[in-house]
C-alpha cells in the first residue's frame, strides 16, 4: 500500500494495513538526524522513516487589520502568538544540545467562556488568502515513496 493510498484509506474510515505516519520537527532536529543517519536531506529523514504525510507552504495571507505583533513575534492566521524560543543544555555524555521552538504567547479563545463569543470570532476567510498556487498538471508533484 502506498503512502497516498494509506491516508486516503484512514480518510475513508476503512481498515488498512497501517495508519498514517505523521513527523513534525523543529530545524535542529532534522539537522541532527540527517547528520546521525548519513542521510542527505529532509525529505531522506521522512523516507527513512516512512512518514507518509508531507507539508507544504500555502497560500499568504493578506495583511491582517491588527497591528503587527513585535519583532519576534509571530501571528498566525488564526489569531495565535507565538515567539521563538531556544533551549540549550547538556546530554548525559556531555556534550551541548539546542533547539528552537515556538512559545505560546497568546491564544485568542483562551477566554471564550460562550458559544456567542466563540460565534463572534473574526475566523480567516477565503477572500483574505492571496492565491499563488502553480498550476502545474498533478502528476508533475512529487509523491511519498511507498512502504
Amino acid at each position: 500500500m502506498t503512502s497516498r493510498e494509506r491516508v486516503l484509506t484512514a480518510l475513508s474510515h476503512r481498515e488498512s494495513a497501517g495508519i498514517p505516519i505523521d513527523f513534525w520537527a523543529v530545524p535542529e532536529v532534522y539537522a541532527q538526524l540527517q547528520q546521525d543517519l548519513h542521510l542527505p536531506d529532509k525529505e531522506a529523514v521522512l523516507r527513512h522513516f516512512d512518514v507518509d504525510l508531507r507539508y507544504f507552504n500555502g497560500p499568504t495571507l493578506i495583511a491582517s487589520q491588527q497591528a503587527a505583533p513585535p519583532e519576534g513575534v509571530l501571528r498566525d492566521h488564526w489569531g495565535v502568538v507565538r515567539q521563538a524560543r531556544t533551549v540549550h543544555g547538556t546530554r548525559r555524555d556531555g556534550t551541548a544540545y539546542s533547539w528552537t521552538y515556538k512559545h505560546l504567547l497568546q491564544s485568542p479563545l483562551a477566554q471564550v467562556s460562550s458559544v456567542a463569543e466563540l460565534e463572534r470570532y473574526p475566523w480567516p476567510t477565503a477572500d483574505l488568502w492571496i492565491i499563488l498556487m502553480s498550476r502545474a498538471p498533478a502528476g508533475r508533484c512529487a509523491r511519498p515513496g511507498t512502504r
